[in-house]
């Protein structure tokens, strides 16, 4: 698709990534926790050809779509943080070019440039760009998938491209890619008849395929296992049964001997733990559920943290920027039921992505930052609540000078 961006938006997007790389550019990059992990897988496979050469911990426990990433930029230009820091922040930007695209086709002019000015200022994104994190690529990933499948018919062609995007998203974060395949099969069942969907679907299905082929194979002759993706889904479900956020403890528990030689089984081992705590007590892991809600859009407290933001009016800002999108996409989507047979298809399929990510992290434990990679298609919601609210306005002029 041509991207057919006014030279407002165009203004937007280059200030955007200036503010950006220029955060990345006076912030030091010191890569931690789950990120210095990231960052030495990627680095391990440059200097030595393996995925790890860490044996605390299991091969497979790792998604590998950001470190492979990462590791392409690094065997060309040498291993460093600060480099994948600026990879990261252009990788995000793209989702966000991408939903630009988006806001030209789907909002009028106006209510475009100001959604896509909310992207580009977004402060948590511009804080969290040092950090290593998946959540640059899923970003682009993600959001790229959704706005193809959004405004682009199903064909082969189509279907190839949002198969790979798919598998891309599965290597990178699991329950992000899981949304994906949902998505795509509503759109060809939606779109197609019959007769076609399974062709179209075959051709989607080898393009997940080209990605996810390689790492399958990889860890049958390993381990002798399947892993389609990763194997730390069993243990963030299992916490995500045991409290609403994160907590130590049964995490040291994947450092054993199993989890390295099967990792498969060592996480179906967790899933079970899980199971049996959601069956022994289903209302506290409902309760659990609910919590982890408004603990995941109704802050930015950790996605500041890792962005180091301490000053304490920087940090009310920022809040408050992240709530009025956050009510504003509510307005959206209040606007979507409220004229439900006027609404376009795309609408409800960028809604129905964000819900369907939305719904399936609440079984899991979360972290702010988990949200990241769907909030620029959060923020065209908005967008579409801020023309909504806006019409109502002008109506509500319209009838107090018509008296």
């Amino acid at each position: 698709m041509r991207l057919r961006l006014s030279s407002q938006l165009l203004v937007l997007l280059a200030v955007g990534l200036a503010l950006r790389l220029s955060w990345v550019a006076v912030h030091h990059v010191t890569p931690v926790s789950d990120f210095a992990e990231y960052n030495q897988h990627a680095a391990t496979l440059v200097t030595h050809g393996n995925y790890s050469d860490n044996p605390r911990y299991s091969d497979a426990y790792w998604e590998p779509g950001w470190p492979v990433v990462l590791a392409a930029l690094y065997s060309v230009f040498g291993v460093h943080p600060l480099l994948g820091a600026v990879l990261g922040t252009l990788l995000e930007w793209g989702a966000i070019v991408v939903a630009a695209v988006a806001a030209s086709r789907l909002l009028r002019p106006r209510f475009a440039t100001l959604s896509v000015a909310a992207m580009c200022l977004y402060p948590g994104a511009i804080a969290y760009g040092p950090v290593l994190g998946t959540e640059h690529l899923a970003a682009l990933l993600f959001t790229a998938v959704v706005v193809l499948v959004a405004l682009a018919q199903p064909t082969s062609r189509t279907a190839l491209t949002a198969g790979l995007l798919a598998g891309a998203s599965i290597l990178t974060r699991s329950e992000y890619g899981a949304a994906t395949v949902v998505l795509i099969a509503v759109w060809l069942w939606r779109a197609l008849p019959m007769r076609r969907v399974v062709n179209v679907a075959t051709v989607s299905a080898a393009g997940a395929l080209i990605c996810l082929g390689p790492w399958i194979a990889r860890n049958a002759i390993t381990f002798g296992e399947f892993i389609p993706a990763s194997t730390n889904g069993g243990v963030t479900f299992y916490l995500g049964t045991v409290s609403p956020r994160y907590t130590e403890p049964p995490i040291v528990k994947r450092l054993g001997d199993t989890s390295t030689r099967h990792p498969a089984a060592h996480d179906e081992m967790w899933l079970r733990m899980g199971l049996r705590n959601v069956i022994d007590n289903p209302l506290r892991w409902l309760a659990f559920d609910v919590q982890r809600i408004p603990y995941q859009y109704g802050q930015e407290t950790l996605l500041l943290n890792w962005g180091r933001i301490n000053n304490p009016v920087a940090r009310r800002v920022a809040n408050i920027y992240w709530l009025t999108i956050v009510a504003l996409a509510l307005i959206g989507v209040g606007s979507m039921i409220a004229a439900r047979r006027q609404v376009l298809p795309a609408w409800w399929l960028i809604a129905g992505s964000i819900a369907a990510v939305s719904l399936l992290k609440t079984a899991f434990i979360v972290n702010q930052r988990d949200r990241l990679p769907l909030t620029y298609l959060l923020i065209l919601i908005a967008g579409l609540g801020t023309q909504r609210l806006a019409d109502l306005i002008a109506a509500r002029a319209r009838r107090l000078e018509s008296r």
